[in-house]
This record gives structure tokens, sequence and C-alpha cells, in this order.
């Protein structure tokens, strides 16, 4: 099962967290030959490949971090949202969602795009990552 799931644009979402600390570290695209095989992901047999983006989130605030998640938007060059994902912040190197990340821990985001026609439109564009809270 994938780590994340394509959102309605028009679904309200929470405000972002200025405390959170997100890095994007890399973007496999879906016409890529390399396949993924990493602690917290792995490619499902078969050609079709996902779009997957994979970053590093860090709590720089003096507070824990209810229900934290990373929000990804593509946007396109006239500077309109062309799709919204979300996915949950995991513990590094697993696919165990983090509950609260506390002061200066961090965590994984790997989001993945499973729709072939999404993920070929998205490739060509580079995700915009913000950190974002789900209190409890």
């Amino acid at each position: 099962m994938p780590p994340a799931s394509e959102v309605p644009l028009a679904e309200p979402a929470p405000a972002p967290v200025p405390a959170m600390t997100v890095q994007l570290f890399w973007t496999r695209l879906p016409d890529e030959p390399r396949r993924i095989d990493i602690p917290g992901y792995r490619d499902a047999p078969g050609d079709t490949k996902p779009l997957v983006v994979y970053g590093g989130v860090t709590n720089n605030g003096p507070t824990a971090i209810a229900g934290p998640y990373v929000r990804a938007v593509w946007t396109t060059s006239s500077g309109q949202a062309a799709a919204a994902v979300e996915a949950d912040v995991v513990q590094p190197g697993t696919t165990t969602r983090v509950a609260s990340l506390a002061p200066g821990a961090s965590g994984d985001v790997i989001i993945v795009v499973t729709d072939g026609d999404l993920a070929r439109r998205l490739a060509p564009l580079v995700p915009g990552l913000d950190g974002r809270s789900r209190p409890s």
C-alpha cells in the first residue's frame, strides 16, 4: 500500500506549521528505469512505476507537533496548482506513522502518486512541500 493518497485540491487543509522544516531529497519520475527498494518503500513488481517524492521533516520548534504530515502541491508555470497529495511523516527508514514529532526530532516523508495519467502530468513539475499537523 502506498504511504500517500491523492486528495482533491478543493479540500481545505490546515495551515502549514512554521516550526516544521521539510526538505525534498529526490524525486523518481514514472518513466525513469531505476527501481526503488529502500526502507519505507519498494516498487511493486512489473513495468509500471509511480511518481515517488522522498524527503525529510524536522521539528525546529520548542513544542511537539501532533499528527505531522506533508502536503505536496505541484504548480504549473502559470502558478496554478495542478495537484495536491498528502502523506504522513514516518519514522526514518520505516512505514510507521509518527504520532507526535518532538522538538528537534526528524522523520521521513514518502509521497507516491500511483495514478499513471496524473503522475505523467506532474513529472515535469517540481512539488512544493510544507509540513502540517492533524491534532487529535
